[in-house]
Order: structure tokens, then C-alpha cells, then sequence
């Protein structure tokens, strides 16, 4: 079903006129207009309307169909060709691609737009085009996953940075539950780089308390040669909580063993950017 006829059918269930159900948030001869779809509503503007009404996110769009009649291309291949872009550094594609779906008739473009826009403003080292609604926006969606894929994780692993402390940590736990177990070795790298990020984010905000309990969690996934790079890292976060439990010289000198390691695997700007992280959160 689309997004227009699914919110008419959510309203007219609810029992509320066209403007008793949006409030403020849109004007109602706009709104009229995205009931008829004839015109589009923001990815934000969906997601406070929804809310406002208490309808669950994740139960809505679960009912939305991934492909209109005359669409052209599905939801997950546009995702695999936005990360193969972003992967692969390529503004230009990501670019191009953000103007194809744009002229699709994709009933989840929303989404696509705000996962384009976030990999642009990433690759363009600027989070200025990425504006304060569009992260509220993207932010609920991961809130109102229930379930994730691969493609979930990769783009929250990297779009982690636009978010707040707790609404990372919320988002992690919920992934974490769902993969726990998994034997998938992407899968397990995946969660470790979250955790990682995580971990690193508890530490510059001084809550160690909760980067004990990520750390456990992190040692529960099993080791893999493809998970290498974040096993080191898990261990430098590992030594850094230590230290900061038990200052003991032994930790720093662990810390510094692991950096060596990075640096002896040619990874030296990761290995200047640990030993950075060390330096400033090692008091």
C-alpha cells in the first residue's frame, strides 16, 4: 500500500478529520494533496504526523510495498548501489543516483533521500548539508527498525556521528540483541566496528560504567582473521577502561603495543589517530 492511501486508512481508522490529524504540522490543503498523492510529504513531516498520532513506526512501515507499479528500480538496489558509492568514495555517483530516484516513483524515496544526503555531507566532510531535520528524521527511522539487515548496519555504523550519545547507545543495544548470535563473519564485523564506535563514544563522554558492558560484549563475538583492525581497536579501548579503573603504567605500555601493531599492518593514520585518542583520554 502507499504511503497516501495507508495514511488515510490510519486516519479514517482513528476517527479524526484530515486537520485534527495532522495539527500544525502541515497545512491542511498540502496535506489534502498527500492523501490524493498528488504531491509528496517529507520523510520528517511523515515521521511527526505519525507520532503525533501514536501510530507505531515500524508496524506503518512495514505495510508500505518497496515498489510501485512503474518503478523502476527496487528499494535494495538502490541501497546497494548508494553503499557500493560511498564505499568506493564516489560523490559524483552518489550525486547522480540522488537525482535518478528522485524521478522514480519509489514509495520509500524518503528514506533513499535522507541515506543519500547523509553519504554526501560524509564524503564531503561536511555535515552542514545534512540539516538538524533530516538527522532527526533518519535517526527515528533506526528508532522504528524492529528488524535490521546488513545494509542497516553498514549505514548506521557510519551515520553514528550524526547522532546523540543516547540515541547511539539505544540503537546499538537493539542491534546488538537482534545479532548477538550471529555466525555471520560481515555480520560480526560490523557489530564490532558499532561496538567500537560506541565504545570510543562512552569513553569521551566519561561514561566507563557503560563501556564495561559494551566491552563484554564486544569479547562475546568471535575472532576472525576479516576482523582483525577492530579486534585491535577493541583491545586499545579494553587497556584505555583499565587504565582508567587501575592507572597502571602496563596498560599505557598495552595501549602502545596494539597502535605498533596497526602501524606494522600499514594502517598509519589509523595508528596517529589511536595514539591521539590515548594521549587525550588516558587522565
Amino acid at each position: 500500500m502507499t504511503i497516501a492511501k495507508l495514511l488515510k486508512s490510519y486516519r479514517l481508522a482513528a476517527g479524526k478529520t484530515q486537520k485534527a490529524w495532522i495539527g500544525d504540522i502541515v497545512s491542511p490543503s498540502f496535506y489534502s494533496k498527500i492523501e490524493k498523492n498528488t504531491t509528496r510529504i517529507s520523510a520528517s513531516d511523515l515521521i511527526e504526523i505519525l507520532n503525533y498520532n501514536h501510530v507505531n513506526l515500524a508496524d506503518f512501515f512495514s505495510q508500505v510495498t518497496n515498489q510501485e507499479k512503474n518503478g523502476s528500480l527496487t528499494v535494495k538496489e538502490l541501497n546497494d548501489r548508494i553503499i557500493s558509492a560511498y564505499y568506493h568514495n564516489n560523490l559524483s555517483q552518489l550525486k547522480k543516483i540522488k537525482h535518478e530516484s528522485a524521478s522514480t516513483l519509489l514509495v520509500k524515496q524518503e528514506k533513499i533521500a535522507l541515506i543519500l544526503d547523509a553519504c554526501i555531507a560524509l564524503i564531503s566532510g561536511s555535515d552542514t548539508q545534512f540539516t538538524e531535520e533530516e538527522k532527526i528524521a533518519s535517526k527515528s527511522l533506526f528508532f522504528s527498525t524492529e528488524n535490521f539487515d546488513q545494509n542497516s548496519l553498514v549505514i548506521f555504523c557510519n551515520f553514528m556521528y550524526f547522532y546523540d550519545f543516547d540515541s547511539n547507545l539505544v540503537i546499538t543495544k537493539k542491534i546488538i540483541k537482534q545479532f548477538q548470535n550471529s555466525s555471520n563473519i560481515e555480520i560480526q564485523y560490523l557489530l564490532l566496528a558499532i561496538l567500537s564506535n560506541m565504545i570510543t563514544m562512552c569513553i569521551e563522554n566519561h561514561v566507563y560504567h557503560q563501556a564495561k558492558e559494551l566491552l563484554i560484549m564486544a569479547q562475546k563475538i568471535p575472532t576472525q582473521p576479516e576482523t582483525c583492525f577492530l579486534r585491535i581497536a577493541i583491545l586499545i579501548l579494553e587497556n584505555l577502561i583499565n587504565y582508567h579503573d587501575d592507572p597502571q603504567q602496563i596498560f599505557l605500555d598495552n595501549c602502545q603495543k596494539e597502535i605498533e601493531q596497526l602501524s606494522i599492518l600499514g594502517m598509519t593514520e589509523s595508528s596517529r589517530d589511536w595514539q591521539k585518542f590515548v594521549a587525550q583520554y588516558h587522565d
